[in-house]
């Protein structure tokens, strides 16, 4: 995958075999798109995000035995970091910004 704004042929060759090029990849657990945007990774990591909350639902967020607090330190324990895995690398605009936490608010 080349990255950059204009779109450019690179044929890569291993053993014989042409590498086929794409626009997205996942390297380290982070989408990664030719254009360089985060759209794709930021969907991603709150589907992500989601199907935990979707996982933990019925064992943590609707069990009355569990105080609020207790919810909340394990919803912050296993759902943030999931959203916000590779974070450091983002540039978010604020539409982007907006979304992820409005996302992560429960």
């Amino acid at each position: 995958m080349a990255i950059g704004r204009e779109i450019t042929g690179c044929k890569v060759e291993v053993c014989g075999h042409n590498v086929e090029n794409v626009s997205e990849a996942v390297y380290l657990g982070v989408k990664f798109s030719k254009d360089g945007r985060l759209e794709g990774e930021l969907e991603r990591r709150i589907g992500i995000g989601m199907s935990t909350v979707g996982a933990m639902k019925a064992k943590v967020l609707e069990n009355r035995g569990l105080s609020w607090k207790a919810k909340m330190q394990v919803y912050n324990a296993m759902v943030v970091p999931m959203m916000t895995y590779g974070c450091e690398s983002w540039v978010l605009r604020e539409k982007e910004k907006s979304r992820l936490l409005a996302e992560m608010s429960i």
